[in-house]
């Protein structure tokens, strides 16, 4: 679909951003486009009338794995290995969102 081809194509931009908070932009865009889409998935059928099921890290984490793989950016894990060992883990940029894309991210690449 178009998420899935969106999100890796974000993915393989994260590598151009020249400091931590370009380099994370793209991150968080292509993990708020997964989410919408493995939240799709997960409700897909279901009436207006129904309750939607939510989806955490455990739904999303093997959907950011799969379009890493799809994805494959070079240069990626040594982005992310700057990004981690780097940049201030109490700075705004690593906390909330941002950092809760990163982590996830993380974890996708040494699982890929």
């Amino acid at each position: 679909s178009a998420a899935w081809a969106c999100a890796q194509s974000l993915l393989n931009d994260v590598v151009k951003g020249r400091s931590p908070r370009q380099q994370l932009a793209p991150v968080k865009e292509a993990c708020r486009i997964i989410g919408a889409a493995v939240e799709a998935v997960v409700n897909t059928g279901k009436g207006l009338d129904e309750k939607r099921a939510e989806v955490g890290a455990d739904e999303v984490l093997p959907a950011i794995t799969w379009v890493v793989i799809q994805a494959n950016p070079p240069g990626l894990a040594g982005v992310l290995w700057h990004l981690e060992h780097y940049t201030n883990q109490q700075s705004d940029l690593m906390r909330g969102e941002e950092g809760f894309c990163l982590a996830n991210l993380l974890a996708a690449v040494q699982f890929a």
